[in-house]
């Protein structure tokens, strides 16, 4: 297997040399099989970009699938799964943490740029200590209760779990710009959680 550096991974390592940006949007999901082509780079960045946009403007969580179900179609054929909307972070990366905690991907890639798009693949595992939705209060116990319940589904549905991060997004314009929900419109978004940050 592979071994892969955090530092690379890191805020710093995707984002490059220091700038005006400190932020960093990730999105979690399913994937059906270790090969799927979210392991790409460019299609990896291309998702999460459109989906932080579309998100914000969908006026029903069935238009949201919908649209998100052709424009997965464009690139994957077996289809892709965001269980989160795109989330936001400071200064911090999901993918290293992940690396940190000894979570070895199956695959993972990265653009060879500043503010790189990094995306991979793991086999689910469950996260000790990771806590209930309600009781996160920064961005990083926020990302281990999200990836402690996309594993958990992930291994009922005899799936892969896909992170993609990149770097150069505004956090503070994320809270509270998405659309209120109502509990059932989330579910039928195929979300865990409808928020971007822990402040909403």
């Amino acid at each position: 297997m592979a071994h892969f550096k955090s530092i690379d991974y890191a805020y710093e390592g995707l984002r490059g040399p220091p700038g005006p940006a400190t932020s960093l949007a990730y999105l979690v999901g399913l994937v059906d099989s270790p090969d799927h082509g979210i392991a790409d780079p460019l299609s990896a960045k291309r998702i999460l970009g459109w989906l932080y946009e579309i998100e914000e403007q969908a006026p029903s969580a069935a238009l949201l699938v919908e649209r998100q179900n052709l424009f997965a179609a464009r690139y994957f054929p077996g289809g892709y799964f965001p269980l989160t909307p795109c989330m936001l972070v400071t200064q911090w990366s999901p993918i290293s943490a992940m690396l940190d905690r000894g979570l070895s991907p199956v695959v993972l890639r990265k653009e060879e740029k500043h503010r790189a798009t990094a995306t991979g693949i793991w086999e689910p595992h469950g996260i000790e200590s990771a806590k209930e939705f309600d009781q996160c209060r920064t961005c990083e116990d926020l990302f281990w209760a999200i990836l402690n319940e996309v594993c958990c589904r992930a291994k009922r549905k005899g799936m892969w779990v896909s992170v993609i991060a990149a770097p150069g997004w505004c956090y503070e314009s994320g809270i509270g710009a998405l659309p209120k929900w109502s509990a059932e419109e989330i579910a039928e978004s195929g979300r865990i959680i409808w928020r971007r940050t822990p402040e909403g």
